[in-house]
């Protein structure tokens, strides 16, 4: 593994990110927890190709949306087994994770992560980057409830 990987890799674990994006030339650090980075990198049309992205968890959402944004080689502190299984499907892209889980849980509680559920079973990139922007304005739309409901 590149050593420059290695250093991103600590970069997540001792900084507290928890996604650093690169092209080896260019690094960025992003802090926010869960998808909230990738999600708003996709809505900002940001052009990756040809970058790197180290995460400190990758599930199958941000994966997805990372793959569309044109990162093609992920490295993770962990992955989930759908992300990791989702990856075997797109032959052009290479995830290396040292950890699996499950699944990803929403923050501070036992309860799966809603994006996490809600993608666990979509089988192509656009179906889960819709999935995605749906789920993520119903949390939006739901915020102060105290709960999210996923439909």
């Amino acid at each position: 593994m590149d050593p420059k990987i290695i250093e991103y890799k600590n970069d997540v674990l001792e900084n507290r990110a928890t996604l650093v994006i690169t092209n080896l030339n260019e690094v960025r650090i992003y802090h926010q927890t869960g998808i909230k980075d990738a999600f708003n990198l996709k809505k900002r049309a940001e052009d990756l190709k040809g970058f790197i992205a180290v995460e400190k968890i990758t599930g199958k959402a941000s994966l997805a949306l990372l793959y569309s944004m044109g990162v093609r080689e992920i490295h993770s502190l962990t992955a989930t087994n759908s992300a990791i299984e989702f990856s075997k499907t797109l032959p052009d892209l290479s995830l290396t994770s040292d950890a699996q889980i499950s699944s990803i849980k929403k923050e501070g509680t036992s309860e799966d992560c809603p994006i996490d559920k809600a993608v666990k079973d979509l089988n192509t990139i656009k179906e889960i980057n819709d999935t995605v922007k749906k789920v993520v304005a119903e949390i939006k739309a739901q915020e102060g409830t105290g709960t999210i409901v996923l439909k």
